[in-house]
């Protein structure tokens, strides 16, 4: 059983971890979607409702973009806003002029807070050709907004 994120967000070996223990508190009873998500709080020692109600219990959808891009000397700022409601990690790739890419990424608890924007920095000296937000793995429902070219 794999619930998505949960698994990026709290580490392979914490996820498993909280995963037997739901198994064991829960083997051969009735439990409910709530069950699932206080075990996995109570063994995590982390309060994962922020993340837990706009998955399984509001309406909306996932959507990051590039807000803006700022290249200064050898640091580039990419701004990412959130404009769904539900909560992703972030991955965000440097596509510089000689086809070399150079990546970062956040957990979605970078979203915990409730911060509509989150700012990633890099530190380069190469000339960098475009900005591409996301990948195939990471749910967003509206994806013309994930690429800056710069010119």
């Amino acid at each position: 059983m794999r619930v998505y994120g949960t698994e990026n967000l709290l580490g392979r070996e914490l996820f498993k971890k909280a995963l037997l223990a739901y198994m064991q508190r829960w083997h051969g009873k009735h439990p409910l979607p709530y069950d699932f998500f206080f075990t996995i709080n109570d063994v995590a020692k982390k309060n994962l409702d922020w993340f837990w109600n706009p998955w399984f219990f509001e309406y909306g959808y996932p959507d990051l973009a590039i807000e803006s891009v700022t290249v200064n000397k050898d640091e580039v700022k990419v701004k990412i806003a959130k404009l769904g409601n539900v909560p992703t990690r972030v991955k965000v790739f440097l596509v510089f002029a000689d086809g070399e890419v150079q990546t970062k990424e956040l957990k979605a608890d970078v979203w915990a807070k409730g911060d509509k924007a989150v700012t990633i920095k890099f530190v380069t000296n190469k000339k960098v050709a475009k900005v591409l937000l996301g990948d195939k793995h990471i749910p967003d429902s509206f994806r013309d907004d994930n690429i800056y070219e710069i010119r």
